[in-house]
């Protein structure tokens, strides 16, 4: 903070002081000027101007002065003589032990621009051992902006405060329950660990916190806990079977969920009943994906898709998100995610313009902005993030496949070449692991490749490696569990639907035990928690809805829930920790939840309708046939009966 204005005035640089302040503890004498302390203390202005004051005489500078006194009660010594030296200066010493009484004393007399480099300071300390601490205080003196931050630190790092910080059992149960439990953002791998830090609060002061068990309980969601954990976990836990309303709403809830993983016939009652949809709505995610561009059909002619869609995997439910670049879309570019912001690189955007332009959406500001241009037209690239930088590789340029590689320091806003790759490469996948950049596939000169290597960016050395099982253009890769996972893709054959991994450690591809349910290219790839999706993509005849989901728990590929729109060439990618996630996800949960169980009810009508018409029709056709067959029996017979009859005749005629 510059000097007041006040003493830009040479006038007031020389003055004499004419107040004196003294702290609580009565020792020590400040001698300030009045209109310094009312240039940054709405406060003082006040009482400056309606309150009168003792006199005090004083000494300043050898000579005896006539002075206003003024003694602040609620503030001690240290301070006070920091507030009046930030007055002063603009300059003060913020430090753990002394930060929480200069915000009480700044929120106190108003001193915004001091609250404020406090507030700074306490966000710039927050961690899993301290941020409750810093949440119960900023409740308690009311300081909203401390509060949010801190309410969001523990809200994206729950898991980790209820196993490393001591602070976690110092939360009352107003906050726990109220503030904390319930929110929609409360990020967790699993709703039983909310259960289990629940249990873990509790037992922390038995004796205290047993009445509040019962009303923290409905906070929740036990209708996503699992059956099997409901069962061993929840339900045969002891204060379970001490509560009686706790156990009957366990129970009930299993039942329910029982019901609704099974093939019965769900019932609508429970569906539209808000009490149990509130325990079978998960919360918010932590972490997105979203998708950007690609077409409808893999024609030039064809513009790329504007729609942006965010999933959200808790409900499993794609949302249009209104964050369209307004340069327009692109198709066949590649997505990056650096600092808070995505990076759109290269792409097509009409008819055969093949582009080397970049743009930046800001997930902060929800601002897009166009950064600088890479050296080379790059569409079917590939684009990797390794530390401030993004890698776009190969693909493109309009008149023939490349082989070279150029990074954007997201800094510098500036792009710089790096050594080409072995071979020249369009359609090629890529990802990183230890450190590694490997590049798979492609294709170049009518032929579809197989060869693949990695970049180390210390050595600026690209190093090939064996070779895939298959060639493949366009196909899917990403690093998942410890390994380079490659699906899909074109090949001289056709398009082709298994996949293949490769262990650096041995140095070998080995074959996916499962194919993906239908062949494609073109699609985009990213892994979300423990699983791999597939997202759209081309199979030979236009662009796909469909998502592929591949666990290495199940070893198999099954179907996720369907894009709004088709897409070809489109880029997904994964945003973590994203600010203001209510922007991105369905709001009103538990109504999509219940939307989504009577759909199944409706689909389950129609199939009962279905199978009933199926049955009626199949007792009507062995109706049918029982009466053909027993017409051609009657048929049968009454000819067998002519023939024994002339049979018999002929006999007598013989006779």
């Amino acid at each position: 903070m510059p000097l007041p204005l006040v003493f830009k005035a040479n006038k007031y640089v020389h003055a004499d002081p004419d107040l004196c302040l003294i702290a609580n503890d009565g020792e020590k004498q400040h001698l300030v000027h009045k209109v310094v302390l009312m240039s940054i203390v709405p406060y003082f202005e006040t009482i400056f101007e309606y309150s009168r004051f003792p006199k005090i005489v004083v000494e300043h500078k050898g000579k005896k002065l006539t002075v206003d006194l003024l003694i602040l009660r609620n503030i001690s010594r240290d301070i006070l003589s920091g507030i009046i030296a930030f007055a002063y200066s603009g300059k003060i010493t913020i430090t753990s032990s002394n930060v929480e009484e200069l915000m009480m004393a700044s929120d106190m007399y108003n001193i915004t621009e001091l609250l404020q480099k406090c507030i700074a300071f306490c966000e710039s300390l927050i961690d899993p051992t301290n941020c409750v601490g810093i949440y119960i205080f900023s409740d308690r003196i009311n300081c909203n902006q401390l509060m949010i931050t801190s309410k969001n630190y523990i809200l994206n790092n729950f898991q980790e405060l209820c196993e490393r910080s001591q602070e976690f059992f110092d939360l009352t149960s107003k906050h726990f329950m109220q503030n904390l439990l319930e929110d929609n953002m409360l990020h967790v791998s699993d709703e039983l660990v909310v259960w289990r830090s629940l249990v873990k609060w509790v037992r922390h002061r038995e004796r205290d916190r047993l009445n509040d068990f019962h009303l923290l309980c409905q906070s929740v969601r036990f209708g996503v806990i699992s059956q099997r954990d409901l069962q061993t976990d929840v339900l045969l836990h002891p204060y379970v079977q001490q509560c009686e309303k706790t156990k009957s709403l366990v129970s009930e809830l299993i039942s329910i969920t029982k019901m609704l993983e099974s093939s019965e016939k769900i019932d609508s009652n429970i569906v539209q009943n808000p009490v149990y949809m509130k325990y079978l709505t998960p919360r918010y995610p932590k972490d997105i994906i979203l998708v950007f561009g690609g077409r409808t059909l893999e024609l030039e002619f064809v513009n790329p898709e504007t729609m942006i869609e965010a999933y959200d995997c808790k409900i499993e439910r794609w949302k249009t998100v209104n964050i369209s670049d307004p340069q327009g879309p692109r198709d066949h570019n590649q997505v990056a995610v650096a600092e808070n912001c995505v990076y759109i690189i290269g792409g097509h955007q009409g008819p055969f313009n093949v582009l080397n332009s970049c743009r930046k959406f800001d997930l902060r500001t929800k601002k897009w902005s166009e950064i600088a241009p890479m050296q080379e037209r790059r569409a079917f690239l590939a684009c990797v993030v390794m530390s401030k930088y993004i890698y776009a590789i190969g693909g493109y340029n309009g008149n023939w496949r490349v082989k070279s590689v150029e990074r954007y320091d997201v800094y510098l806003n500036q792009w710089t070449p790096v050594k080409d790759m072995h071979e020249r490469r369009s359609g090629t996948g890529a990802a990183i692991l230890d450190g590694r950049i490997y590049v798979v596939g492609g294709f170049r000169d009518m032929c579809y490749l197989n060869s693949a290597e990695y970049y180390s960016p210390d050595h600026n050395e690209w190093t090939l490696i064996t070779p895939m099982i298959k060639p493949r253009s366009s196909p899917c890769t990403v690093a998942y569990n410890n390994q380079i996972y490659v699906i899909g893709g074109l090949c001289a054959n056709g398009l082709i639907a298994c996949g293949e991994r490769y262990d650096p450690q041995f140095e070998t591809w080995i074959p996916l035990e499962d194919d993906m349910m239908e062949k494609k290219c073109s699609a985009s790839a990213v892994v979300l928690g423990d699983k791999i999706y597939v997202i759209g993509g081309w199979n030979g005849v236009g662009g796909l809805r469909s998502v592929e989901i591949w666990s290495d728990e199940t070893k198999k590929w099954v179907l996720g829930t369907k894009l709004q729109k088709r897409r070809t060439g489109c880029a997904a990618c994964v945003i973590r920790d994203v600010p203001k996630i209510e922007d991105y996800v369905y709001q009103q949960r538990e109504e999509m939840v219940a939307e989504a169980f009577l759909r199944r009810i409706n689909n389950q009508s129609s199939k009962e309708k279905q199978n009933a018409s199926i049955e009626e029709q199949n007792t009507e056709q062995i109706q049918n046939n029982q009466e053909a067959n027993f017409h051609e029996a009657v048929g049968f017979i009454n000819d067998n009966r002519q023939n024994f009859n002339q049979a018999d005749d002929d006999w007598i005629d013989i006779d």
